[in-house]
């Protein structure tokens, strides 16, 4: 792996295994296997090498500085609401998120993925550091969304819901 410049020590990689997205730091990499540290919970993980190549990975560490993790949510409201506004308050939110705060970079996107039982589906998705715990990006996107739409006097129903797909 170190040979073919796949993933050196101290890289940020962004694992896909059974549809669910993690994000680690490589600590350390031997002939077989290489050890692994969660972001998320700073558990220690060993994989071995030929396991570690069946996955479906993107090297953070090597893609271009302005370049960060790729994560999304998904909001459910109730089709009642204008979806152009609630698209454009999305975008007014992540926007806000990607100029105030040095963790976040300046992709991002949004728009609806689903109409469903009276429900449509938006999806959010945006950039961060590859070091930041999934659930703290997704915590600040997500509150963030939710202060912007109650500014805007949407209004939330009891079963809107929110679900984290990465």
């Amino acid at each position: 792996l170190q040979t073919d410049g796949l993933v050196n020590t101290g890289d940020y990689l962004q694992l896909t295994e059974d549809g669910k997205v993690e994000n680690y730091q490589v600590l350390q990499m031997e002939q077989r296997k290489m050890t692994l540290r969660s972001i998320s919970d700073d558990h220690e993980r060993i994989i071995s090498n030929t396991k570690f190549l069946s996955l479906n990975y993107v090297n953070l560490t090597k893609q271009g500085k302005d370049r960060g993790s790729r994560r999304n949510i998904s909001i459910q409201l109730d089709s009642d609401n204008n979806a152009d506004k609630v698209i454009e308050i999305f975008k007014l939110a992540l926007e806000k998120i990607s100029t105030s705060n040095k963790d976040f970079f300046a992709w991002f996107s949004c728009g609806a993925t689903k109409l469903e039982e009276g429900y449509v589906t938006y999806k959010l998705e945006y950039e961060c550091r590859p070091d930041m715990p999934i659930t703290d990006s997704d915590n600040l996107v997500l509150l963030t969304a939710l202060r912007f739409l109650k500014a805007a006097s949407f209004k939330l129903s009891a079963s809107s819901a929110v679900s984290y797909t990465h």
